[in-house]
């Protein structure tokens, strides 16, 4: 195991290498700092690549929560995404720059997320900056820690995108019909995403061979307790193989529908009563530099949230589907 471990420090020395050599160093500067909840974080990252080739730069500005629990040999670090916004930059976007390509950083942050906060190293909110790019031989990747923070400028609404400016996405995996009344339906499929659900049934069946051959090893406690977590993952495991959801707006009315092998819920809620709809990340995948899933909130006038469907991958798609959403709602 020893050698192992050491080849693989080895081969990522050499990666790091090999990266700094290529693109040296690499930095981000902000247009004024800090970034500004309610407001907008923006500047340019000098990359030495050269910036007329044809290619595009992928940008994300991610708000992480930070969490340290146990110590030493027990000491166990997670990562939770509250918030994140990603763009794409085309070629004609990077421009010419000292280091080679100027990539631009432009983002708008909503005035409900929390800013950074560092009082102690065990519970912390950072904000981050990711740039990657597809370039012959090794990719170019960098992470910039960011300061954003409330200001005298924030503002409730910073900037926002006027919903009719939102195109459709380019390949949507939410179905939406006209129904028989003339109102508007968003169907959510099941196993939607089939990765994920791949990944959880993975883990179940590693629980069940635990399960199996622990029942004849271990103390019934330890393997009742291993069992609950398992049974905790076959029900998410049902969820995404499974689950369906449905958002029906008619007649002034907004009907959600959740389904997993004929068990349903429903909801319903007036029209006059939304006074918004909002994204939160629901499930993730990986830490700080995982994968987000989106989920849909109405919010009423007692500000109230309800979520009323979910786990969208496609952050482009969520936000796109709010757009419809108030837009037939007339919010």
């Amino acid at each position: 195991m020893f050698p192992a471990i050491g080849i693989l420090l080895l081969i990522g020395a050499i990666r790091q290498t090999f990266l700094a050599k290529k693109f040296g160093e690499t930095y981000l500067e902000l247009g004024s700092v800090p970034g500004v909840i309610g407001g907008k974080l923006s500047g340019v990252i000098q990359a030495r690549f050269n910036p007329l080739q044809e290619r595009s730069v992928h940008v994300m500005l991610t708000c992480i929560n930070q969490v340290v629990t146990g110590s030493g040999d027990d000491r166990s670090v997670s990562e939770k995404i509250l918030w994140r916004e990603e763009r794409t930059f085309g070629a004609q976007e990077i421009g010419a720059g000292p280091e080679g390509a100027t990539i631009p950083v432009e983002f708008d942050i909503p005035f409900n997320q929390p800013a950074t906060n560092r009082e102690t190293e065990r519970d912390k909110i950072f904000w981050r900056v990711d740039a990657s790019a597809n370039v012959p031989g090794m990719d170019y990747k960098a992470q910039f820690e960011v300061p954003v923070y409330r200001t005298a400028t924030s503002a409730e609404t910073p900037h926002a995108v006027p919903t009719a400016q939102v195109s459709p996405p380019l390949r949507p995996s939410v179905d939406i019909r006209t129904t028989a009344g003339g109102g508007t339906e968003f169907v959510f499929p099941a196993a939607r995403n089939a990765g994920v659900a791949v990944a959880i049934t993975v883990v179940v069946l590693v629980f069940g061979a635990v399960i199996w051959f622990g029942a004849a090893y271990l103390p019934f406690v330890i393997t009742g307790a291993i069992g609950l977590f398992g049974l905790l993952f076959f029900l998410i495991m049902l969820q995404l193989w499974f689950g369906t959801e449905r958002v029906v707006v008619e007649g002034g009315e907004l009907t959600t529908r959740s389904a997993i092998l004929g068990v349903a819920r429903a909801r319903s809620f007036d029209c006059a009563s939304i006074t918004g709809f909002e994204l939160t990340v629901g499930m993730q995948t990986g830490g700080g530099t995982g994968t987000p899933y989106w989920d849909i909130q109405l919010i009423n006038r007692e500000g109230r949230r309800f979520k009323i469907c979910g786990e969208l991958e496609d952050r482009h798609e969520a936000d796109w589907i709010v757009a419809q959403l108030k837009t037939i709602c007339r919010v």
